[in-house]
C-alpha cells in the first residue's frame, strides 16, 4: 500500500434488518472501506443481558454473540426484548487498525405472525388445556437414550408425565414458573426450566426433542 494511503476508516455504513425490529430476518452491516487494501476488518456482535443468575441486570450488560466475524448474524428466539450492539474496527492488511465504530439496535421484538400464534394458543390453553409429547434426554450424556414424556399445561398446572402416564413434576403456572429456552443449532430441540415452588423442591431444566420445528 502506498504511503499516503492514509488510514483505514469507514466512509459510510448502515445496518439492514427487518423494518419493525422482529427478529425474524437476519441483520446486515454494510460499509465503505478507505485507507489501503483492506485486510481482516473486525466485526464484533453483542447481545443485551437482561436477566441475570441473580435476577435483573444493570443497564448496558452485554454478552458476546459467536458470530465468526461476519457482517450478517440471524436472530433467533434468544434476542427477543434485547438489543444487539456491532463493533467495526476496519484493518489493513498490513494489519493497521483504524477507529472503532459502533451501533446498537433497538430491543428486538416478536415477528407478528408468531406473536398472533402465541395469542391463539394461550386462549385454548386457558380453556381447554393442551398436552404434546416429547422425547426427554441429557444433552451431556449422548450414549443415554431419550424418554418419552407428555407434557401437559392445564388445570392452572405445569405436568410432565412419564411410562404409563404416571406425573412426574407438575407446579402452579403463574407468573415467572417456567422458562423455554430454543436451541439455535437444532429447531428441533428446547429447554424447559422449572422455577423452584411447593411442588418443585430445586430449579429443574429439562433438555426436549420434538419431532418437527413446527411442533416446538
Amino acid at each position: 500500500d502506498p504511503p499516503d494511503a492514509g488510514p483505514p476508516v469507514l466512509t459510510d455504513w448502515k445496518i439492514e434488518m427487518n423494518p419493525r425490529q422482529e427478529y425474524a430476518d437476519p441483520i446486515t452491516c454494510h460499509y465503505k472501506y478507505e485507507g489501503g487494501t483492506e485486510g481482516a476488518t473486525v466485526i464484533e456482535w453483542y447481545r443485551e443481558i437482561v436477566d441475570g443468575p441473580n435476577g435483573p441486570t444493570e443497564e448496558g450488560e452485554w454478552e458476546p454473540i459467536e458470530n465468526n466475524n461476519l457482517i450478517k448474524y440471524q436472530p433467533y428466539v434468544d434476542d427477543y426484548q434485547k438489543r444487539i450492539k456491532i463493533f467495526i474496527t476496519p484493518v489493513r492488511r498490513d494489519g493497521t487498525a483504524g477507529p472503532t465504530y459502533q451501533h446498537i439496535l433497538e430491543r428486538l421484538v416478536l415477528p407478528v405472525h408468531i406473536s398472533d400464534n402465541v395469542a391463539r394458543c394461550m386462549r385454548e390453553i386457558s380453556q381447554k388445556g393442551t398436552s404434546f409429547i416429547c422425547a426427554n434426554f441429557d444433552p451431556r450424556n449422548q450414549y443415554a437414550p431419550p424418554a418419552s414424556k407428555r407434557i401437559h399445561l392445564g388445570d392452572k398446572q405445569i405436568k410432565i408425565k412419564g411410562e404409563g402416564e404416571k406425573t412426574e413434576i407438575k407446579t402452579k403456572i403463574a407468573a415467572g414458573c417456567c422458562q423455554v429456552k430454543a436451541w439455535a443449532h437444532d429447531v428441533r430441540c428446547f429447554e424447559l426450566v422449572l422455577a423452584q415452588s411447593k411442588t418443585v423442591p430445586q430449579a429443574k431444566q429439562l433438555s426436549f426433542m420434538c419431532e418437527d420445528g413446527a411442533t416446538r
